[in-house]
């Protein structure tokens, strides 16, 4: 993906050098205690097969008062009203007598005097009533009552000072209900494996003996990036600030910003790549469990040649008491490697596995949500091969639970409709595969937290030097982005120029003392002729933009992204021209790059402590790419550009589209019904069109887990066509009714061919939506 200026994280841990990879993809053989269930009763009424649960048989089969052998696992069984209902028992009321008696299940009498006479009953029921309660008597012992609704529950029972003639009693109060999966059960502890099923690598930390959780032993045991093997169960594994705490490992930050901890390199290609980092941790809150909040990170990195590259992140809400966490991933490969972290503050990690499933149903790979309201979104997700359904869950997080408005709710298709909930605070969601009825495991998390799409109107005052843009108020948004947009058609062959910029609004400043604009990414449509670029770690002089990577480790290395650009003409060839100053730099890269990130192509340039100008040519242009300049890590000290030129040679009917200008427009403290942005233009060409589009951006004051900005998605833009003179005045004039171009739901040009949600917009000015399969 784009980088883009939203990112959450500032830090992109570099932990690593050369590793050897971790071989094989089969579980650690690891020893460790363990709780083993030891069964004393267990019944799964699969002898109970006539009727079902929408009619249960009419046959009370415990009209004696015992239900006969034949219907169950164990005998002994006795009741009153007890029918079979398909796999399920129900127990029914006596309507025989004046009153009607609730019917009774008594499992056979049990021996629970071992493991200190301890054991647990565990059960599923639901009532035939929306509400009802069932009552559990234990002989001689008293009743637990639990609360049934019309669902199916499970429920879990403990007892205390059990005896050799244990017998446990089910009676619902009003209402007939259904009961299913008893299990009786004693625990008591072993020596096991205890790597969960499927893991590939597992960290248990019983080696880090030094210290205590509330004490972890001074000292970072990763000084010199690497643990020592002999603290470990696989060799291999860095880090930063990682600390010995009695058999956990401890994080700190230390007053830095990189710090976590490394696994070595693993071969995690298999299933598709889909694996999830499951781990305990919890955070240290200093006493302030009830305002400081935090995320355990997970940080994929795909190590090529010793050199990683960050492919995915995936995070976990925690709190300030231990509990288990899960996240998964979908983009291991053969040298995979993992960064464990805390997004803020500090805290313990214990019994970190990485797991790639055996199921043989792929999870499913979740996408962004679309068509955001204030009360519902669109869920959406890639579809898994021979998957006959989905499960799609959602929900809201908050001290590491979850709170479910969806809990696997079945889907037939790869999208959702999901109402009824309050989109001005984050939800997320997940969704698994199921087929010939085996679930895959979660898919990837995708948090749903923006603005609804603003709604455009036309465009007014349009005469040959400019526009103005209009949109409707849109609730809780604080900004509007405008961005407009050239659309250009050659009417014979030429040389087009995408981007020529000379940095003309950058007024102060110097090479020797610029004006500091660090950040991880920075938008600078601001300064910028041309809309949507973006920096990171960006320095201002007078007549030029300086990029810098002298404090890459913490702020990683300095790029400039140009927007998204229709580079698809000429074959995908296209001219970049620059001008340059190294001040202590000495080389710096061209690239171009997809919507993924993905460098197609790239060229190393040579830069000098003087200006010099040099032309590269890139290949393999799409409708989705971008340009980027960026240092690369062996580089220290910063680059300067003054002069930027993007050309592509066109023949006559080639069309293209090029951000044109953007504006931020403040939402006042006195909020109107509509705004307005003026658009200037120069020498306007009658073949050419203009157009807008309008984002929301809502600004979050100091958070941990939310991102300092959300935006709401870009919709189809405004056509602001040529004016045409009719006597009266300049007004834009609907030439035809043709097809001007297409868009997806992000405001990007696609072809007919493309997959999804098209927007197409008419020469009119009006747009049609379609859905293409």
């Amino acid at each position: 993906m784009r980088k883009n200026f939203r990112i959450l994280l500032t830090t992109a841990l570099l932990l690593f050098a050369n590793a050897a990879i971790a071989q094989g993809a089969t579980a650690h053989n690891v020893k460790g205690t363990i709780t083993i269930a030891t069964p004393i009763v267990k019944e799964d009424f699969s002898k109970f097969t006539d009727g079902s649960e929408e009619k249960p048989s009419a046959t009370n089969i415990a009209a004696s008062g015992t239900i006969a052998a034949s219907y169950t696992s164990v005998a002994g069984w006795t009741g009153a009203s007890v029918f079979q209902a398909g796999g399920a028992a129900y127990i029914g009321m006596d309507n025989s007598g004046f009153w009607p008696e609730p019917g009774r299940l008594v499992t056979p009498a049990f021996d629970a005097t071992g493991n200190d006479a301890v054991y647990h009953v565990k059960f599923r029921a639901r009532s035939s009533a929306s509400t009802d309660n069932l009552t559990i008597n234990r002989k001689s012992k008293g009743n637990t009552n639990v609360a049934l609704t019309n669902d199916w529950q499970e429920f879990t029972i403990d007892y205390t000072s059990g005896t050799a003639t244990e017998k446990i009693t089910f009676s619902p109060q009003n209402h007939e209900c259904f009961i299913d999966d008893i299990d009786i059960y004693q625990t008591h502890q072993e020596e096991a494996d205890v790597a969960p099923e499927g893991a590939v690598l597992y960290e248990n930390f019983n080696k880090f003996t030094a210290g205590t959780e509330m004490a972890p032993k001074q000292g970072d045991i990763a000084g010199q990036d690497y643990i020592p093997d002999t603290l470990t169960m696989t060799p291999g594994w860095k880090g930063k600030h990682v600390f010995q705490a009695g058999g956990t490992a401890y994080l700190s930050s230390n007053g830095e910003g990189d710090f976590g901890i490394t696994t070595p390199v693993v071969d995690l290609s298999h299933n598709a790549g889909t694996f999830t980092l499951q781990l305990k941790a919890k955070l240290y809150t200093g006493g302030q469990a009830s305002t400081l909040s935090s995320s355990v990170i997970g940080y994929l990195y795909e190590v090529v040649n010793g050199v990683p590259q960050l492919v995915e992140t995936q995070y976990a809400d925690i709190s300030n008491t231990w509990a288990d966490y899960s996240m998964t991933f979908n983009r291991g490969t053969a040298s995979s490697q993992l960064v464990i972290a805390f997004y803020v503050g500090e805290g313990w990690i214990d019994d970190v596995a990485l797991v790639q499933p055996t199921s043989t149903v792929k999870a499913p790979v979740a996408t962004e949500y679309a068509e955001l309201t204030e009360t519902g979104f669109t869920a959406n997700w890639l579809p898994v091969e021979g998957a006959q359904s989905y499960l799609l869950s959602v929900y809201e997080r908050g001290n590491g639970t979850r709170t479910y408005v969806l809990q696997d709710k079945a889907v037939a298709g790869t999208s959702c409709a999901v109402t009824g909930v309050d989109t001005s605070k984050p939800y997320y969601y997940n969704v698994k595969a199921v087929k010939d009825g085996v679930k895959s495991i979660e898919s990837n998390q995708i948090m749903v937290l923006g603005l609804p799409v603003v709604t455009l109107l036309p465009a007014s005052g349009i005469t040959t030097t400019g526009f103005t843009a209009h949109w409707k108020s849109l609730n809780r948004a604080t900004t509007y982005i405008v961005t407009s947009y050239i659309n250009h058609t050659a009417t014979e062959p030429e040389t087009f120029a995408l981007i020529d910029e000379d940095f003309k609004n950058f007024k102060s400043g110097s090479i020797d003392k610029p004006d500091t604009c660090r950040s991880i990414e920075y938008n600078v449509n601001d300064k910028l002729s041309r809309a949507d670029w973006v920096a990171r770690n960006r320095l201002d002089i007078k007549g030029g933009i300086g990029l810098d990577n002298s404090e890459q480790k913490q702020y990683g290395t300095g790029w400039l992204h140009s927007p998204l650009l229709d580079l698809s003409n000429n074959d995908g060839n296209v001219s970049v021209t620059l001008s340059t100053y190294g001040s202590g730099a000495k080389r710096f890269d061209v690239a171009l790059c997809d919507a993924d990130g993905k460098k197609i192509s790239a060229v190393e340039c040579a830069a000098t402590n003087a200006w010099n100008s040099v032309t590269v040519e890139l290949t393999g242009g799409t409708q989705t790419s971008y340009i980027s300049i960026e240092l690369p890590e062996s580089q220290t000290g910063s680059l300067f550009i003054n002069a930027l030129k993007v050309t592509q040679q066109l023949a006559v009917g080639d069309s293209i589209t090029v951000p044109y200008i953007g504006k931020e427009v403040p939402k006042p403290y006195k909020a109107k019904d509509e705004y307005s942005a003026d658009f200037s233009i120069d020498n306007w060409a009658k073949s050419d069109t203009y157009s807008y589009t309008v984002q929301g951006r809502r600004t979050f004051s100091s958070t941990y887990i939310l991102p300092r900005y959300i935006y709401s998605h870009k919709q189809a833009p405004v056509v602001v066509n040529y004016p045409v003179s009719t006597g009266v005045g300049n007004v834009a004039v609907s030439q035809n009714t043709d097809e001007v171009m297409r868009y997806n739901v992000a405001g990007q040009r696609v072809d007919a061919n493309y997959k999804g949600i098209q927007i197409i917009r008419q020469s009119d000015g009006t747009t049609v939506k379609r859905i293409i399969r």
